[in-house]
Parts: C-alpha cells; structure tokens; sequence
C-alpha cells in the first residue's frame, strides 16, 4: 500500500523535476522574435475574446458536474464519519448467526466471493450481521503482535464474524475506509463501520472491552490466549516479502536522476573536458609514434 503511494508520488516529482529543467535549458528568445510573439499573442486575444462567451456556458457546466462530484465523495466520508460518531454513545444489535461447528469459530481471511455480503447495507435494518474486520500486513511487526489475540476473538464470539484483510492486497478498501496505519481494527454492522479500536496495545483484553462497549455482547468462555493461537491461522511472525514497487521507485529515481544530470550545465562541462583530454592524449601520442 505504502510503496504504491510513494511510487506515484515520486513519478510526479521526477516528471516535474524534468520539466523545471527543460524549461530552464530553453534559450531567450530574440527581440524579433518577442515582437512577433506579442503580435500573435494579441491576435490571439481577440479571437479568444470572441468564443469567451460561447464557452463561459461549457465551463459552468462542467464546473457543476465537477462540484457535483466532490460533494458525493465528501457526503460519502461525511456519512461514515457519522455512523462512528453516532454509534459511540448508542449499542448495536447484533444478528445471532447460530453456528454450531467448531470449525466455524475460527479467524477468516478475506475473500470477495464468501465475504460479499460483509460489505452490503440493507435499508432500515437495526438487527444485522457484525462483523470484526482487521486489516493488517503481512510484513508489519505490530500486525504479528495483534495476531494471536485476534485469532482468540472467533472463539469468544460466535455471534460476530471475524474477517482479516490483507492491506498489501485489498489496497481499494484501505482508501474506501481510510485505512492509515496498520493494523486498524473496525466494527462493522449492517456493512457499515460503525466503530474504530482506537487503543494503543492490541490485547484480547482491550478487544472485549471493545466489543462490550459497542454491542452489549459478553465474551463466551475465558478471555486467554492459547498455545493454539499463535499457530495461526494469521501468523505472529512477520513474513519479510519482497516489496516490487519499492525496488520499481527506486529504479526510476536513479534514471530520472540519471537524466536530469545530463541536462546540467556541470554535465556538459564534465563531458567536454574529458573529450578534450583524449584528443589531447591522442594527439601527443600521435606525435611520439
């Protein structure tokens, strides 16, 4: 997710690097030259002053479209935003899923085609399926540290979905709920995320307080951590993977650093100067022979 975020950020500047030094390399232009330029700039003028006004009506339009756009991704936000807020001081009621196999109660990684539904909102429905959603990294150490204590939660809470999410992976979902840091831990009811774990230590302990708080629902059995939970099925060992669009970054950095000192003035005094001294060379050599 980082290293997507910070390949595109570094392509801007690299591009706009570039350019800043093309535009510097580009010759004054000459005093007939500025004449000419400033003739065509007025003709220019006046030919834009003509359609100005047939394009004001274009330009309002899409300006409306543009606002209407931004609105709906602020009303989007905005809405989530509420949904936390307004379920901070008011529990939600969770659906009983009734499971009774002993393989259910156990950490699901996520998937779109068993998962779909996590991510539905049914209209005026008050008693819905929750869900506890953790997204995490493979590779993040304070992910494996959470592991075992998320991976007790599905036996604690039979009622409650537990679902984790690859961040790396699911990089759509980390800017659709404003996944920052890792791991990030939501409640989810009726597919909406109506409360964020905003403590610092992810423990069994502050997780049950987490889930009291929002839904009412008691833990079913002892809050410990087995032996069994730091077997998996998410692991307690950070995986070291190899970050692609990382080493892609830095790859274009050094070209893109690698061109624009070929257009540096230092460059090219470097270059003449060494072509200088080899024909130097080959001329005294020349002359010895």
């Amino acid at each position: 997710m980082n290293s997507k975020v910070c390949l595109i950020a570094l392509i801007v500047f690299c591009i706009s690097q570039v350019v800043l030094l093309e535009s510097t390399t580009v010759e004054e232009p000459t005093s007939d030259k500025k004449v000419s330029d400033e003739v065509a700039n007025e003709n220019q003028e006046s030919k834009s002053s003509e359609t100005e006004v047939e394009s004001t009506g274009d330009i309002s339009e899409q300006s409306k479209d543009d606002n209407s756009t931004i609105s709906e991704v602020v009303e989007t936000n905005t809405t989530l935003e509420n949904s936390i807020k307004r379920n901070k001081t008011s529990k939600i009621t969770c659906l009983a899923l009734n499971r009774t196999d002993e393989t259910e109660f156990v950490l699901q990684f996520m998937n779109f085609t068993s998962h779909a539904n996590l991510f539905k909102t049914t209209a005026n429905l008050t008693v819905a399926n929750c869900a506890l959603i953790l997204f995490y990294a493979p590779w993040c150490h304070f992910s494996s540290a959470a592991s075992p204590h998320f991976n007790a939660l599905p036996r604690l809470y039979p009622d409650i979905e537990c679902v984790a999410i690859n961040a790396a992976v699911h990089t759509n979902l980390n800017a659709r709920y404003g996944t920052i840091a890792l791991p990030t831990l939501f409640l989810f009811h009726n597919g909406i995320p109506v409360a964020k774990f905003n403590e610092s230590q992810y423990t069994l302990d502050k997780f049950t307080v987490f889930v009291k708080k929002y839904t009412g629902i008691d833990p079913t059995g002892s809050v410990n951590v087995t032996s069994l939970d730091f077997e998996g099925p998410l692991s307690n060992i950070p995986i070291q993977e190899t970050d692609y669009y990382l080493w892609l970054a830095w790859v274009f950095v050094v070209l893109c650093c690698c061109f624009g000192f070929t257009k540096l003035s230092v460059c090219h005094r470097m270059i003449e100067s060494l072509r200088n001294n080899w024909q130097e060379a080959e001329a005294q050599h020349h002359h010895a022979d």
